[in-house]
């Protein structure tokens, strides 16, 4: 039995529904409107049940106090999930099954073994070049994993899956609409720094390519989950958006940035490399 990981209906799918280009920003905003509402809705509920304005207010600015920020950071990417959702649905008449047909679990775990890999011999290299710039911390916060698996979802979804779909059906070939896709992932990136805004940029050049051939979003998303994970529970970069979270390690090495992105940059080039030149099949 052969089970393939190329889904050539991608093209397909990206041509369902309505491209009319008010469409989208009409789903932009109504997109943000729901993200708003939801975060008011839950923010005057914890209120009411307690937690002063002001424990929220200070959270939602610093990581260090991770159990709200975290928090915020779900609900926030939660409701832009729902907007963009239901958005598409009604301003674009494109279903759900648009986006998340193509899911295979295999590709998942892939994508986030590989992702695995890479990271930790990223930071084992950091380590061997650079012992001093890691403290041991040993504390952990498990609603770090609720939220960044909504985040991480909510980017794949929105990037990876409305706006390459709606790109792919502007341009009609997969690597300019990749392309596109990753230089606006990197532009939403800019306020982290210029580094991840790179980063972020290859990143969602790689991903979009790999989820137009795959016509999945499950190998980014697996590969995004722990990308996210292991900067904001494993490893804490004093450098990094989630710097002052409470993680198992704490690492200061701003020297060796360049070769982090490097890294990252080399690994993204190879798996969109191995995706564009195999069909990725395998014997089940």
């Amino acid at each position: 039995m052969t089970l393939s990981y190329e889904n050539p209906d991608m093209r397909a799918r990206a041509d369902h529904g309505r491209h009319d280009w008010w469409r989208y920003l009409v789903t932009l905003v109504w997109s943000f409107f729901i993200q708003i509402v939801l975060a008011v809705v839950v923010f005057i509920a914890v209120i009411l049940g307690g937690v002063p304005a002001a424990t929220l207010i200070a959270a939602s600015r610093s990581p260090a106090q991770p159990l709200w920020f975290f928090t915020i950071v779900g609900v926030s990417f939660a409701g832009w999930l729902i907007g963009v959702w239901s958005g598409a649905w009604i301003f674009n008449r494109k279903p759900a099954r648009d986006f998340l047909a193509g899911w295979r679990w295999p590709l998942f775990f892939t994508g986030l073994l590989i992702w695995v890999a890479v990271t930790l011999g990223d930071a084992g290299l950091d380590y061997a070049l650079k012992p001093s710039g890691f403290i041991l911390k040993a504390s952990l916060t498990p609603a770090v994993v609720l939220s960044i698996a909504v985040q991480t979802f909510t980017e794949e979804f929105v990037f990876r899956g409305y706006a390459t779909q709606g790109l792919l059906h502007l341009v009609k070939r997969p690597v300019p609409a990749a392309i596109l896709s990753g230089l606006l992932f990197g532009l939403c990136h800019i306020p982290n720094g210029w580094m991840q805004a790179v980063n972020a940029a290859v990143l969602g050049v790689a991903l979009a390519l790999i989820a137009i051939k795959t016509g999945s979003l499950a190998f980014g998303y697996g590969l995004h989950l722990v990308n996210n994970l292991f900067g904001a529970l494993i490893v804490v970069s004093a450098d990094d958006v989630f710097k002052g979270a409470p993680g198992l390690f704490v690492q200061s090495t701003p020297s060796l940035d360049l070769l982090d992105l490097a890294v990252s940059v080399i690994a993204l080039a190879i798996l969109t490399v191995v995706f564009g030149r195999s069909n990725m099949r395998r014997d089940a």
